[in-house]
């Protein structure tokens, strides 16, 4: 399979980091008073993702602070695999 880097980004690294954010929301590695809140941001990433010219910048700047939110109120595990993602 072909990787599909766009601009500076590849898009398997964007996957992979909204699939460890998304794992960590449905088996309960996130606080309860936030599991909504980071559910809709990552509904919200995927569909921009699944446009035809997505938005990276916007993309990223969303990556950045859900990644904050999870280093907040996400289980220590958690933080530690998406530490290890390169994106974003």
């Amino acid at each position: 399979m072909k990787r599909r880097v766009t601009g500076r980004f590849d898009r398997r690294d964007v996957e992979a980091f909204l699939r460890h954010a998304r794992h960590a929301v449905n088996t309960g590695g996130v606080a309860p008073e936030v599991r909504e809140s980071i559910a809709f941001r990552l509904s919200v990433m995927t569909r921009e993702l699944d446009e035809v010219e997505p938005r990276w910048e916007l993309l990223r700047a969303w990556g950045r602070e859900l990644r904050e939110l999870l280093r907040t109120f996400a289980h220590p595990a958690t933080v530690l695999a998406l530490d290890g993602l390169r994106w974003p």
